[in-house]
């Protein structure tokens, strides 16, 4: 509260529109959305980009790209990285 009033931080704010638009556009949506560098992640993986090859590019490790995989296949609620793609085109965020 500020002077009385609500206040929404501005990146707060972007998050709850961000799932609530995707919730309107699929109502199944998970309302657990991916993190910057989830994003990033599978973007790069649908162009096909190996783990070593996006660890490379993202200056991270190996196993931060298989955790951050394995936490994005459960938000999706897929079982395979072919189910992440469909994900990323499903919501948006890559376009095929």
């Amino acid at each position: 509260m500020i002077a009385g009033q609500r206040y929404v931080p501005p990146d707060l704010g972007e998050e709850v529109l961000d799932r609530v638009s995707r919730w309107v556009r699929d109502p199944t949506a998970s309302w657990d959305p991916l993190t910057a560098r989830q994003c990033e992640i599978l973007r790069l993986i649908c162009k096909c980009l190996t783990t070593p090859e996006i660890a490379k590019t993202l200056c991270v490790s190996v196993k931060t790209v298989e955790a951050d995989r394995a936490e994005m296949m459960r938000k999706a609620d897929v079982r395979k990285v072919e189910g992440l793609v469909l994900y990323a085109v499903r919501t948006g965020l890559v376009v095929p």
